[in-house]
C-alpha cells in the first residue's frame, strides 16, 4: 500500500487492522493515524510496509493496538 492508500483508509474508517507482508496484523485508530500523517510529511506514493487493510471495530482494535512512539 501507498503512504496515500493509507491516509484514505484512516479518512474512510475510525478503526483498522493493517496487514503486513508477513500476516501481521497492526491497530490503528484512523484519526490518530491522520495526526501522525500531518508530523511526518512523507511522499504520497512512497511505499509503506502493510499490503492491504481490514476495517474492525473498537475491541479488535484494542487486541491489536500498539503504543504510538514519537520520537
Amino acid at each position: 500500500m501507498t503512504v496515500k492508500q493509507v491516509e484514505n483508509a484512516c479518512k474512510k474508517h475510525n478503526y483498522l487492522l493493517l496487514r503486513d507482508g508477513f500476516g501481521y496484523l497492526m491497530g490503528v485508530n484512523g484519526k490518530v493515524g491522520m495526526m501522525a500523517r500531518k508530523r511526518c510529511i512523507r511522499n504520497a506514493s512512497a511505499l509503506t510496509d502493510y499490503v492491504s487493510y481490514i476495517p474492525c471495530n473498537i475491541d479488535l482494535y484494542i487486541q491489536h493496538k500498539h503504543p504510538f512512539i514519537v520520537p
